[in-house]
C-alpha cells in the first residue's frame, strides 16, 4: 500500500473511531471499508482502531455479536501494543456490550479492568465514568450498597471536575438505586438536582427519562399530584420528540398512579396505551408489567361490580 494511501486511509479510520459512540450509522460502514482494505502488513494500531470504531458503533446499533467479535479482537492488539489507555477503552465497551446483553457477571469484571487501568493511568474523567459504569453493573446484579458507593464516587469526581452533563447523569443513577433501595426521600432529593441541571442541555428522551423517575419517587411518598405533572410532562415530551418507549413508559406511570386512586377505566386507557407501543416495538419486559397491571385493573372492577 502506498504511504498516501495508508494515510487516507488512517483518516477514515480515526473518524470512525471518533463518531463510533456518537454516529453508528456512519461509523460502522466507515469502519468495515477500512477494514476490508487492510492488508496483513499494515499497521496494527490501525487494525485495532478499526475494530474498535466498529464494535462501538455495533454496539450502539444493538448489534452485540458484532459488538463483542470485533471489540474482542480490538484487545487483544491494544494489549499487544501495550497501549494502557485503548485496552482500558475496549474493556469498557466490552462491559457495555455485556451490560447490555445482561451479562452482568462479565460486565462487572470488564468494568472492574478498565477502571483498575485507568486509574493506573490517572486520568480523573474516565475513572469517574469507570465507577458509574461499575455502579450500573453492581445495580442490575442487586447489590445496591456496592452501586450507591460507586455511584457515589462518581458523583464526587464528576463535581469535582465541574462535568454537569456527566454530574446530571450520576444525580440520575443514584435517584434509580435509591427508589429501589425505597429511600424514596433521596430519590427525590437527588432527581430534582438532576431535573434543573438537565434543564439547559438534556435531549429529550433523557429529559423525559429523568421526569418518570422522579414521579415514580413521588408516588411512592404518596404525592400524587406532583407524581401526576412529572408523568405528563415525560408524556408530552416524548411525543413531541416521537420517543416511543418513553410515551409508553410514562403512560404506564400514569395508569399505576390512575389505579392507586381507584380511577381505574383510566387506568386501563393507559394501560391499553402502554402494552400496544411496547408490543409494537418489541419491549417483552416492559410488555409483561403493563400486561398485569392491567390484569389487576379489570380484577379491581370485577371485585367492585
Amino acid at each position: 500500500m502506498t504511504k498516501p494511501r495508508a494515510d487516507a486511509l488512517r483518516q477514515t479510520i480515526r473518524r470512525a473511531k471518533a463518531i463510533a459512540d456518537k454516529d453508528p450509522e456512519t461509523a460502522k460502514p466507515l469502519a468495515e471499508q477500512a477494514l476490508a482494505s487492510l492488508d496483513e502488513n499494515c499497521d496494527a494500531l490501525d487494525k485495532a482502531d478499526a475494530l474498535y470504531a466498529k464494535g462501538v458503533a455495533a454496539y450502539r446499533l444493538d448489534d452485540f455479536r458484532a459488538a463483542e467479535l470485533a471489540l474482542t479482537e480490538a484487545l487483544a492488539l491494544y494489549e499487544r501494543l501495550g497501549d494502557a489507555a485503548d485496552v482500558a477503552s475496549a474493556l469498557n465497551a466490552m462491559g457495555n456490550v455485556a451490560l447490555a446483553k445482561g451479562d452482568y457477571p462479565a460486565s462487572l469484571d470488564a468494568f472492574q479492568r478498565s477502571l483498575k487501568t485507568w486509574t493506573e493511568i490517572g486520568d480523573s474523567k474516565a475513572i469517574a465514568m469507570g465507577w458509574s459504569n461499575l455502579g450500573n453493573a453492581y445495580y442490575n446484579l442487586s447489590d445496591y450498597p456496592n452501586a450507591l458507593d460507586c455511584h457515589q464516587r462518581a458523583l464526587r469526581l464528576r463535581e469535582a471536575l465541574g462535568d454537569e452533563r456527566e454530574i446530571a447523569a450520576s444525580l440520575n443513577n443514584l435517584g434509580v438505586v435509591y427508589a429501589d433501595c425505597a429511600d424514596y426521600e433521596s430519590a427525590r432529593e437527588v432527581l430534582e438536582k438532576c431535573l434543573k441541571l438537565k434543564a439547559t442541555f438534556a435531549s429529550p428522551s433523557s429529559l423525559a427519562a429523568t421526569y418518570i423517575n422522579l414521579g415514580n419517587a413521588l408516588r411512592n411518598l404518596g404525592r400524587r399530584s406532583e407524581a401526576k405533572t412529572c408523568y405528563e410532562t415525560a408524556k408530552r415530551i416524548c411525543e413531541e420528540a416521537g420517543r416511543e418507549a418513553g410515551v409508553a413508559i410514562a403512560a404506564h406511570g400514569l395508569g399505576k398512579l390512575c389505579l392507586d386512586e381507584n380511577a381505574v377505566a383510566q387506568a386501563k386507557t393507559y394501560f391499553s396505551q402502554s402494552i400496544e407501543i411496547f408490543e409494537r416495538l418489541g419491549m417483552k419486559r416492559e410488555w409483561s408489567l403493563s400486561a398485569l397491571a392491567l390484569g389487576k385493573a379489570h380484577s379491581r372492577v370485577e371485585r367492585d361490580d
